[in-house]
């Protein structure tokens, strides 16, 4: 039976123990650095229990916070979130997390610790929602060492709040646009650019979901977009997705107005399809990268983008963001891509559509989200409420108007 022995190595005492043979060659763990006998003997004795539970002799309380978050991003983000959100915690662990809190170990992250953590990072100036993202990372890494890992009794950073005096958000909420501006939005655009401003406009679809929408998901008999990938980039190359949220994925109906511009714009691709010949690009996938080429480039059928270049290249998220500057310059109309989305929910939820409607058409994961814009609404309509009340109200007393 294997046990734990100790010996002297210099002026420090080492411990020994046997471990699972592994070919059939014995294999031993030892240790040393300690004063005495007795201390070498009773960490040897912590390890091997350990090691007989679990197959693990080092001590999660010894590691550092910085080696515990590679073990998490290695063990559960790559298992666990897509690959386009592991860069966002990513990057919020190498900029702010690992800097910070890396040093220390695990079992020294209190609550007292995490709270001097938040507090500096709204020091710094940092929007409350960049702070809560980040205070979030560290909480579901922490949580996994709580459960299923059992390194850590209880999670301290649970009870961490954001501090009030922490930057707002700081956003520029531009107000939704009419229809008037939209007609000036889509003049300043070039042709091949506003395939994607009328899909937004029209279905209030993202902007992903409009440059990812294929032919194959254009059902023009019964009027309905079906939204069922997108298209990110990441690591360097272009991946096939599914759509943000599971809510994402759904079927949003459309009317005569963007029929007439989806036909026409069919009727385009095919007839530049045809004077382009081998030299129009192609689309297929490959595992979960998108690749482009030419017709024989592809290895099976491609997939055929609805927004697309004279040339067939897809019109790409930062054509659309870079084209919504431009056109906002010579347009003159505050607006961003995502006011397109808003303005076509302001419309329906002002035309009396329910917010259920409303949140099941957008895709929002939550009803918040949609609240939030029947909330900027109902203010412009209470101040409206109000006009109308003052002037009656001193109509009816006589007071001077």
């Amino acid at each position: 039976m294997a046990e734990v022995t100790a010996r002297k190595r210099g002026t420090k005492w080492e411990y020994r123990f046997e471990m699972a043979s592994i070919g059939g060659k014995r294999k031993q763990y030892s240790k040393s650095g300690f004063r005495t006998k007795k201390e070498a003997l009773q960490a040897g004795a912590d390890a091997f229990v350990r090691y007989n539970r679990a197959g693990m002799i080092f001590n999660p309380s010894d590691m550092s916070y910085s080696d515990y978050l590679d073990y998490w991003i290695d063990q559960y983000l790559a298992y666990n979130v897509k690959p386009q959100s592991k860069d966002g915690y990513m990057s919020k662990i190498s900029r702010h997390i690992k800097p910070m809190l890396g040093s220390y170990r695990l079992s020294a992250l209190t609550t007292p610790v995490i709270s001097e953590f938040v507090t500096k990072l709204a020091s710094k100036g940092l929007a409350r929602s960049t702070i809560k993202n980040i205070k979030n990372v560290v909480t579901n890494s922490l949580n996994y060492a709580v459960e299923p890992l059992g390194y850590l009794e209880y999670n301290p950073a649970l009870s961490i709040k954001i501090p009030k005096a922490a930057a707002p958000d700081g956003k520029h909420v531009r107000a939704p646009i009419t229809p008037s501006d939209f007609d000036k939005v889509i003049a300043a655009l070039p042709d091949d650019l506003r395939m994607p401003y009328y899909l937004a406009w029209y279905c209030g679809i993202r902007e992903t979901e409009a440059t990812s929408l294929a032919w194959d998901m254009v059902d023009l008999d019964r009027c309905i977009l079906k939204i069922r990938r997108q298209v990110i980039r990441y690591g360097g190359q272009e991946h096939i997705c599914t759509p943000k949220t599971s809510t994402s994925v759904r079927d949003v109906e459309f009317g005569e107005s963007l029929k007439r511009i989806l036909l026409e714009e069919r009727a385009r691709q095919e007839k530049v399809r045809r004077l382009y010949g081998h030299w129009y690009t192609v689309y297929w996938e490959e595992g979960d990268c998108l690749k482009h080429g030419y017709k024989e480039d592809a290895p099976h059928e491609s997939i055929d983008f609805v927004c697309r270049h004279e040339n067939g290249m897809r019109v790409t998220s930062s054509q659309v963001v870079k084209s919504a500057e431009k056109a906002r310059e010579l347009s003159g109309v505050d607006y961003t891509f995502h006011t397109l989305r808003h303005s076509h929910a302001t419309i329906l939820i002002e035309g009396d559509a329910s917010l259920k409607a409303v949140q099941t058409r957008l895709g929002h994961s939550d009803a918040k989200i949609t609240l939030d814009i029947y909330t900027h609404i109902t203010r412009s309509q209470e101040h409206e409420a109000t006009k109308i009340f003052e002037e009656k109200s001193k109509a009816v007393s006589g007071l001077p108007t």
